[in-house]
Order: structure tokens, then sequence, then C-alpha cells
């Protein structure tokens, strides 16, 4: 009676380890402030100056938004001055720089958006219109370390009536920080994020996250695919699809601006739509400068298994989509051990079966040899 023995290795030419999961650091911050409506007494007269982009069941609401123009100042909004001595408020628009981009610790952060990092008393300039006036703006900046809000003093100067009183308002930071954990292991960074404010007011924002990585530069861009992210009131903010970059200097760095519809759930209009995410990437298993997040994802470990059918046998390959391989065979393994080339092998998805012959053969071995 002829027995026949089948024996199947691998010999694997490429790293067998896999992909786990990872955790990166992750900061939101919005590039609005919200800003409280500024008020002074002068001369027995109050004066009450508000702010916003969008009124805001009736009232505006409070948001100094980003210009995103070189030419003019960093931030701008709608405005109302509200008073006595007006025989109606005077309404326009005004622009003015917050305090400066300073980056201290060479973070890659700006100092004024960064709550833990005091703001002494810093003096901008901006420009205010109306329909009938026009003037410049002052503006006076403070914030202590470790607090979300900050004091702002504004004073306006009109080509018409001259110094107005100087309103003093109260400004906040929306930012949030903490975890994105991911993996790697279908060719996308898929995963998840958990965001908490802050400052001492408390608030999550939480949710899945997909990145696709560039077809012509993978390891520098990334797409973050559209999606939605949960409050702690648990409702829902809808981003859309960004372009993220790797910073070209802090090479663990990974940033981007995520628009959100709706940045502001407590207001009644859609406003706050402009927030720098930022992720911090120290993984790297392979030790070659470029962080897990964006690197080529680490292969799975191929797992093999033999079944007879007939005059042939059956080999399922259990591993990374995209790996190639040679299939070779002998009849003996005593040395010198002679492989011969049976067929090339593509995995064109995670587990798939390959043929090989037996021909009759009492005993035979086949080995998969990465290429």
């Amino acid at each position: 009676m002829s027995r026949c023995f089948y024996i199947l290795t691998v010999l694997l030419f490429a790293t067998t380890g896999f992909s786990a999961q990872k955790i990166a650091q992750a900061r939101l911050t919005c590039l609005s402030l919200r800003f409280s409506p500024a008020t002074t007494d002068s001369l027995g007269q109050d004066y009450l100056l508000e702010i916003g982009t969008v009124p805001s069941a009736g009232q505006l609401n409070g948001e100094l938004a980003p210009t995103f123009d070189d030419r003019i100042p960093s931030h701008g909004t709608s405005f109302r001055l509200t008073s006595a001595v007006f025989p109606e408020p005077l309404t326009g628009d005004l622009v003015v720089d917050v305090a400066g981009d300073a980056d201290t610790d060479l973070d890659g952060y700006s100092d004024f958006f960064e709550v833990d990092k005091l703001i002494a008393l810093t003096v901008t300039r901006g420009l205010f219109r109306t329909a009938l006036d026009r003037g410049n703006v002052l503006a006076s900046w403070s914030r202590e370390a470790g607090s979300a809000r900050g004091t702002c003093k504004l004073t306006l100067e009109s080509d018409t009536f001259g110094e107005l009183p100087t309103l003093l308002a109260t400004f906040e930071l929306l930012n949030y920080q903490g975890p994105l954990t991911y993996t790697t292991d279908t060719g996308q960074i898929e995963g998840s994020i958990h965001l908490e404010r802050s400052g001492s007011v408390k608030d999550v924002l939480s949710g899945q996250v997909t990145f696709l990585r560039s077809v012509t530069n993978r390891f520098e861009d990334l797409k973050m695919v559209a999606g939605s992210w949960t409050n702690s009131e648990q409702k829902k903010l809808s981003l859309f699809d960004t372009l993220v970059s790797r910073d070209s200097t802090l090479r663990t760095n990974y940033f981007t601006i995520v628009e959100f519809q709706d940045g502001d759930l407590r207001t009644v209009d859609d406003d706050f739509y402009n927030w720098q995410l930022s992720i911090d990437d120290t993984n790297d298993a392979d030790q070659d400068g470029i962080p897990d997040f964006s690197d080529d994802p680490t292969p799975k470990p191929v797992t093999l298994k033999i079944v007879p059918s007939g005059d042939r046998v059956l080999i399922e390959v259990s591993g990374q989509a995209g790996r190639a391989f040679d299939l070779e065979e002998t009849s003996s393994l005593v040395a010198p051990v002679k492989w011969t080339f049976v067929s090339g092998v593509v995995l064109l998805q995670n587990v798939q079966t390959i043929e090989a012959p037996v021909g009759g053969r009492e005993t035979a071995y086949w080995r998969l040899k990465e290429r």
C-alpha cells in the first residue's frame, strides 16, 4: 500500500509581522473665536458691542472668523454698536488681527490657540466700516495659562465720531485633544477619535475616521473621508472630505483644515465651520522615519493550509492581498535540495486557493517563497 506525504512550508523574505492597533495624538482647534457682547459705561451712557457672522435668535452669534486673506487682518465679523447717543445702532463689518502667531515651544501650534499658554497683554489693530462711516480698530488681548477664556478690550476710532469708548469683551477658545486609535490592515487608515474639550467647559467629540493614501505621494498626502462625530449631548457634527498633509519640518505631524457643516450646534444657524486638525504619530515600527500612520501597512502573517483533492492538492493561502509569491516543489528534502518553480502567485484577496498537481508521486513537498 503506497503512502503519500504532502509537506508545505512558507519562506518569507519580507516582514511577517502584522499591523496592530496604534495610537496617535490629535488636537482640534477652532480657527474662530467666540465673543461675548462687549459693554462699557462712559459719561453715564451705556454702550453695547455685539459681533457675529450670522444672526442667532435675533442676536449676533459671537463668532470672530478667520478671513484666510493675507491682504487684510487675520479675522473678521459683522458688528452692531448700540447706545443712546446714536439715533440708531451702528452696524457694519470689522477685521482685526488676533494676538500673533508665535510658537515659543516650536511644537507647530500657535501659542494664542493653545489653552495651556499664557497670552500676555498684546495689542493688535484692524479696520471697520459701516454704510456711512469707517475707521480703525484697536484690540488689547490677554489670557491666563490654562484658561480657554480671555479678555479683549476693543476701541473703535471713527472717522466721523472720533474715538469711541473702549469696550471689554470675553473671548473663548474652542479646543479639543485626545487619542486617535487606528489600524492600517486594510491598506487604508481606519480607526476612531476621542477628543475632550480643553479648559473648564466639559465636552467630548468622538467618532469613526477613515484616511485614504494618495496614489502619487502616499507617505505625505492623505484624504480624510467625510463623516460625522458625536458630542456630549449625542448630537452629530457632520464634516466634509479634506486633504491631510505631513508636516515638512515636524515629520511626525499631520495637519489639515476640517470643515464642519455646523461647528457649533448651540446656535440656530450654521457657523464656526473651520477647525485645524493636527495629528502627531510617533509610531514607527520599521524605524524608516515614516510614521506608521502613513507608512505602507505591515503585512499580515501568512498562514497555509493543504487539502488533498484527487490528483492534486489545494493550498489555501491567507495573507495580505497584493503580496506576491513563487510556488516551488521538490520530491526530496535530502541535501542538496533542488526546488523547482511551479507558478507565480499574487494574492488578489486575503484568502486565496492555489492548485498544485501531484502526478502520482508518493512524496511531494511545496514551499511558498515571497518575492
